[in-house]
């Protein structure tokens, strides 16, 4: 495996280029950007090619854009996000006087200035944009995600379903307030205050303050999956290990052993999947601290629910767990203050009156820790190469309980 890297640096690129020739001008690209930008997103696909993005923001001023480069085997080539052709209609949403005129539908009142900031972007998956508006009665603010057209009907009807059904009971959620089929967009209800990820890791919050938090999401989690009467599509446990599957390639490429010892890790998952696989439960499907805001009156509210799905509620629990636990790999002197917040979390979760099959949590865990392991190597997140087998670990001592608690 490569010597342990801070960043994708022009030395990795070539280390990885000479593994596979789709990646072979990858050191051309890391070549053309500049120090001062952050690598934002990656997606390699072995054999055919990459897709990366790189955060700049603009000297001496707030603004902020996205660079994007595709890399195929026979040539590179850079675009400015809103020139995304996988996104068609990024370009009109982004630019703010267009903005201006949608938005006063919205807002019901002249726009006298619309500021549009980038916030997250996935070259050919999506965009999430930040509209700052000023009006005559003051300052608005809204978020819109824009869609690839094949996916934007589907992801649209989910999150506008499940917003719906959660007004104006738990749990909180972003309202959608507007769809915007020919620009394939979204656009939804601010809601301003810190992650709940990034208060679970900052010290200066006690670590009372923070079990108090996790015993919280645990609540906010189990409303999510109370809700009722919502269709969407089932994921299922084998589902979850197919998506995992796709991603080895990569990290065969890039590490045999650490691919050897993750397909076994498969195999016995598969071997020996969550009993019953129940799904009756309306999930999240990405789950985490990160996924939840706190606003400054202490509301929880829950993000990003474009992936709804309906299965073993077991799967968010365990996927915010796996989340934890890799927090506590990266920083193992956390590694007590995780336990208590891990615990919390469950215990929020169980204090609504749901239950999680203990089994379950101990798969969905598994399977998430496997995950997080496989996707380090498909992102190029070459400065946590040296902590995946750490993952793989844990991993292999969840399925080792899981054979346990079934031979007896």
């Amino acid at each position: 495996m490569i010597a342990t890297q801070e960043r994708l640096d022009i030395s990795a690129a070539t280390w990885l280029a000479q593994r596979d020739s789709a990646l072979v001008h990858l050191p051309e690209v890391v070549a053309a950007t500049e120090p001062s930008w952050n690598l934002h997103d990656v997606q390699w696909t072995p054999g055919e090619g990459c897709r990366l993005a790189y955060h700049v923001t603009v000297d001496g001023t707030e603004a902020a854009t996205f660079v994007a480069f595709n890399i195929d085997p026979q040539s590179w080539s850079q675009y400015e996000f809103r020139s995304d052709p996988c996104l068609p209609g990024l370009s009109a949403v982004s630019d703010a006087a267009l903005i201006s005129e949608r938005l006063g539908s919205v807002v019901e009142e002249p726009i006298l200035h619309c500021r549009v900031q980038p916030v997250r972007y996935r070259p050919a998956g999506r965009c999430v944009l930040r509209y700052d508006l000023r009006t005559a009665s003051g300052a608005a603010r809204f978020y819109a995600k824009v869609f690839p057209r094949e996916v934007f009907v589907d992801v649209a009807r989910r999150a506008t379903r499940v917003a719906a059904a959660a007004q104006p009971a738990r749990p909180h959620l972003a309202r959608v307030l507007a769809v915007w089929p020919d620009a394939y967009t979204t656009v939804g209800s601010a809601v301003d205050g810190r992650s709940a990820s990034a208060m679970l890791r900052d010290a200066t919050v006690s670590i009372q303050g923070r079990v108090n938090l996790a015993n919280r999401l645990g609540e906010i989690l189990a409303d999510f999956h109370a809700l009722i009467g919502i269709s969407v599509p089932v994921r299922t446990a084998s589902d979850h290990l197919r998506s995992i599957t796709d991603l080895m390639p990569a990290v065969r490429i890039l590490d045999v052993a650490q691919a050897d010892r993750l397909s076994r890790l498969l195999d016995r998952l598969g071997r020996h999947l969550p009993p019953g696989d129940h799904r009756d439960r309306l999930c999240h499907g990405a789950f985490r601290p990160g996924q939840v805001v706190v606003d400054d009156a202490g509301l929880l509210y829950l993000l990003d629910i474009d992936g709804v799905c309906r299965g073993d509620g077991a799967q968010d629990l365990g996927s915010a767990s796996s989340q934890l636990s890799w927090q506590a790999i990266r920083h193992p002197s956390q590694r007590a203050e995780i336990r208590l917040i891990d615990q919390a979390l469950l215990e929020g979760y169980g204090s609504r009156g749901l239950a999680a099959n203990p089994a379950s949590l101990v798969w969905w865990r598994a399977a998430g820790l496997a995950q997080i392991a496989a996707r380090r190597f498909r992102r190029l997140e070459v400065a946590d190469w040296p902590l995946v087998p750490r993952l793989i670990d844990l991993a292999e001592g969840l399925v080792d309980r899981l054979q346990t608690s079934e031979a007896l």
